[in-house]
């Protein structure tokens, strides 16, 4: 369940300067978490660029951890600045 207004999705999507979501799930801090062809990604507004890439079936933010699944195997998703790394848990 998308946790924005048609509204606000409608201002996210002009802060990323073009780059389109089916969905927009959740904002924190500068990432935003999305769904683009039936896959989550994050997006980085204050670089414009895609931080993690849409090819998860599932994207979990905790307080200090952030896991990906893709096709049943779960990954430990870091972003430290404005490098990502992702490692198979």
């Amino acid at each position: 369940t998308p946790l924005y207004s048609s509204a606000a999705s409608d201002v996210y999507k002009r802060q990323v300067k073009g780059f389109q979501f089916d969905e927009l799930l959740e904002r924190h801090h500068d990432f935003i978490l999305g769904k683009k062809d039936g896959k989550f990604g994050i997006y980085n507004i204050e670089t414009n660029l895609v931080q993690v890439p849409f090819e998860f079936d599932k994207i979990v933010f905790s307080r200090d951890k952030i896991k990906g699944i893709k096709s049943n195997e779960t990954f430990l998703i870091s972003i430290i600045k404005k490098v990502t790394k992702i490692e198979k848990l």
